[in-house]
Parts: structure tokens; sequence; C-alpha cells
């Protein structure tokens, strides 16, 4: 598999300060922080300024970042500099972090094509993760999102293609697309069984392709859009996370949804690097521009994902009371300690540090094991299942 290079170095010294950082008016002035740049805003006293973001010694952690390099003079005194300037200077510190350490990818990308999940089964019931609503509606949702989220994903990707000369990424690019393209067409399937429940499906994911493709893809510029793309590509890789542990949070579940939500985690694991490496490394975004496109997806993705489950409820007949009841019952369900995302927090943050790539974490729970079932007879039900049953077992 290709090398990807993101690193930082164990110790660097402090790279110099741009020669216009104190003659800068307080008109256009910014401030550094953990995160890149803020924009500027006017200051009479200059702006405080948080030495972590230089401070490539810290010890490595979710959130190392934030801690303020104490020894840093300029913490007691504030110093102000050019918009450009301050840009530049962290664009450059971006670009000298790029190139030291190689990361790995740990998984090939396989595309896992044809393969049955009976969706179509009539015994399937409506409610079919334990007969609770919320929860079956919360991941039929999902189900919803993920095509028209695949077809933007690939699409931020192809913007990007010709620029690439690297022959590993290029065949790990086309593995990307038969895996998204994969990953719609059974969730279209999945979403057939919406059709026959009364659910207008083509108006959600209509809504949903307005969202990405108009207000998105044509107010924003491609490097931003697949910025979004690296950002929503990291929620779904993590989501294995959550799906794969001791706990067995799907093990209410019917087996063979159940299976189709485990298939497509494992994916999403394979080719978590491909569209970060495209961002970093062709279309130039820096830590600045990634990390604000990361916090605004924190804020949508969740939201798109209230709105299309409390929809679902709608047209199965709960009334407004009703439902806000049981997005007070489900949002405790998924966020209390031990829920559902719990698995997911210390996976998440890492995306805020300065020398982040998704290849640092290599660490699968579930991989293994849900390989080693599929490769028997390569089915998905199956793999789901032996896996289940071996995490099972070492939680014993």
């Amino acid at each position: 598999m290709p090398a990807v290079t993101r690193s930082r170095p164990a110790s660097r010294p402090v790279p110099p300060w741009p020669s216009d950082s104190r003659a800068a008016s307080t008109a256009s002035v910014a401030r550094l922080t953990p995160f890149g740049v803020q924009p500027p805003k006017p200051s009479s006293e200059g702006f405080f300024f948080w030495g972590a973001a230089f401070d490539q010694g810290q010890p490595e952690g979710p959130m190392s970042c934030l801690k303020p390099w104490v020894s840093f003079p300029i913490l007691s005194e504030g110093v102000t500099i050019s918009y450009s300037e301050c840009h530049r200077f962290t664009h450059q510190n971006n670009l000298e972090t790029h190139a030291m350490t190689q990361y790995h990818a740990a998984h090939p990308i396989v595309p896992r094509e044809r393969l049955d999940f009976h969706l179509g089964d009539a015994d399937i019931p409506k409610y079919w993760f334990g007969g609770d609503a919320y929860k079956t509606r919360l991941f039929d949702a999902l189900s919803l999102i993920f095509p028209p989220g695949e077809k933007f994903f690939m699409t931020c990707v192809r913007d990007y293609r010709d620029q690439i000369t690297d022959p590993k990424l290029l065949d790990e690019i086309k593995g990307f697309n038969r895996q998204e393209a994969q990953h719609s067409m059974v969730h279209n399937q999945y979403n057939d069984r919406l059709r026959t429940q009364g659910i207008d499906v083509d108006r959600l994911m209509g809504w949903l392709e307005d969202l990405l493709f108009n207000k998105y893809r044509n107010k924003r510029s491609r490097a931003y859009t697949l910025a979004i793309t690296c950002g929503l590509e990291h929620f779904t890789s993590i989501g294995a996370h959550s799906l794969f542990d001791k706990r067995d949070v799907l093990k209410e579940a019917d087996p063979r949804v159940r299976a189709m939500y485990a298939w497509h985690a494992i994916e999403e694991v394979e080719h978590k690097g491909v569209a970060y490496d495209v961002m970093i490394d062709y279309a130039k975004v820096g830590n600045f521009t990634r990390i604000l496109a990361m916090l605004e997806t924190s804020l949508i993705f969740p939201i798109v994902i209230h709105h299309f489950c409390d929809e679902l409820l709608k047209a199965d007949g709960f009334s407004w009371w009703e439902r806000r009841k049981m997005h007070v019952k489900g949002f405790w369900w998924a966020f209390k300690p031990g829920g559902l995302v719990a698995p997911m927090i210390k996976a998440y943050f890492p995306y805020y540090r300065m020398d982040f790539h998704p290849w640092q974490e290599t660490d699968q729970p579930g991989y293994d094991e849900w390989l080693a079932g599929f490769n028997k007879n390569r089915d998905p039900i199956e793999a789901s299942e032996h896996m289940r049953a071996l995490l099972g077992a070492v939680a014993r």
C-alpha cells in the first residue's frame, strides 16, 4: 500500500516570526490558535497567542494541541501580526510538518460486489431494531443519507483526479469509488423497503442532494467541499468503534440489516485515508480550512440525521409531542456514558491535531474477525455473526 506522508517531528525550533509582526495595524490583524488562523478583529491591546500550535514536543493526545506553551514569552504581552502573514506562516508550518514520517494504510481497499443481504425478505420487521421505533428510524435515517453522501464524496475527490500522478493513489481512488458505489447501491435497495412503508424517500434524498450539490458545491470552493468530505469520512470511519465492540450495540437488530451496517463500516475503515491524501497532497488544504470544515461538519451532520429521523417518525404517525419524548430518550441512549456514541469520542478529537492523519490509528476491533468470517463463503451475514461471536468470546 502507498506510504502517506503526514507527520510531526519529535522536536524542532519555532520558525521565525514575520518581520512586520509588530507593525501591523489593529484593523487587519489575526491571531494564531491551535486551530490555525482566527479571522481578524479590532483590538487596541493585541491578541493572546497560544503557543501550542507550534509546540511540536507536546505529548500526543486528543486534546494535546489545546495546551498553551507556557514558556513562550509572548503569552504575557500579546502580539499582533497581519492576517496574510499569519496565514502564510501557518501554511508554511503545515508544509514543513507534512513530509517527515510515513503512515501506511493498515488495510487494503477491497471492493466487495454483488453481495446478498436478503433485504427483500418480507419477514424483516418494520422496526427491525428490537421493535424500537426510534432506534430503527435513526439507522434508517443514515441509510437515506448515504446514497447522496457517497455521490458527494466521489464527486469531490474526482475534482482532483486529473492532477494526480501517483499510480498507487489513483488505484486507491478506483477502489474508493467502487466501494462507495456499492454502498449507495445496497442502501438504495434497503431504502426501497422504506418506500413500501409509505416514506417519501425521493423527497428526503432530494433535499439532501440540494444541500450538498447546490448549497455546498455551487457556493463553496472545491478545496473546501473536499475538506467537508474528509470530515464526513472521519465520522463514517470512526463509526466502526461503536458497532464493533464487546457491548454489541446492535444485538437486538435483525441480522440482515445488522450485516449491512457492519459491511459498510468495514469498508469505510479500509478507504478512510484516500480523500484525506487528496485533500492534503493535491488540494493543498491547510489546517485552518481542514478544521473549520470539520467544525461545520460536526454541526450539520447530526442536524441532518435528526431531521431525517424526525421525518421518518412523523410519517409513522407519531405526534409532535411523542416525537419529542422519543428524541430525548434516544439522545440519552446514544450519548450517555457507555452509550452508542461513547467509543467514537476518543477517535473523533485527534482530527483537530496539527499532524493528524487517518492512518495514525491502525487498531480496529472487529476488522480481522469480520474478514475471517467473510472469507469463508463471501457471505456478509455470516461474517457479521462470526465477528459478533468472537468479540463476545473475548468479552467473556
